[in-house]
């Protein structure tokens, strides 16, 4: 399905030995028990009986991350654009979304310039390769907005404003 929108993420902990790349990887492919991840054997068993747990993803949900490693900003390919994601799935958005988690806690930072200006550059190369328009990348929360949930993430962070994401964007052509 052709991608329309782009759905901007946070990892919602610091950038660090909890909350990177490998470490989403390793969670979201994991059985997981609320937030704790449990072993395949404990998971299948508490499956079989009932318990909400949940099972392990055959891949990261985003399709791109952005992360500081060492000392420079990269960009991490999560699964290919040609797949669904796992991210959002209100308004289709796992199918019709780009999906891009931004490593890092914005509820209780603002974004370094670094990581920021990552994020736009992968954002505008997207929005010409795949011909979407600038005000379909949205946050999290907005989509949720969007689709009438009562309670929205803050997602990508109370402190990512998403008008000035979107402004230096288009800033960037």
């Amino acid at each position: 399905m052709k991608k329309t929108h782009i759905v901007i993420h946070h990892a919602l902990m610091a950038d660090g030995k909890l909350a990177d790349w490998p470490g989403i990887r390793k969670f979201q492919m994991s059985w997981r028990r609320g937030d704790n991840v449990i072993s395949p054997e404990e998971g299948q068993k508490a499956q079989l009986a009932g318990e909400a747990v949940t099972p392990p993803w055959r891949e990261i949900a985003y399709h791109y991350g952005v992360e500081l490693i060492g000392n420079s900003y990269e960009i991490l390919l999560g699964r290919w654009l040609d797949e669904d994601g796992a991210h959002c799935k209100e308004l289709k958005m796992n199918q019709v979304g780009i999906g891009i988690c931004i490593v890092g806690n914005f509820d209780a930072e603002i974004p370094s310039s670094g990581i920021w200006n990552k994020a736009v550059a992968l954002v505008k190369h997207l929005v010409v390769e795949q011909d979407i328009p600038v005000e379909n990348i949205l946050g999290h929360g907005e989509v949720q907005k969007l689709a009438g949930l009562s309670f929205q993430k803050s997602c990508p962070g109370k402190l990512f404003s998403m008008d000035k994401f979107r402004t230096d964007v288009r800033a960037s052509f």
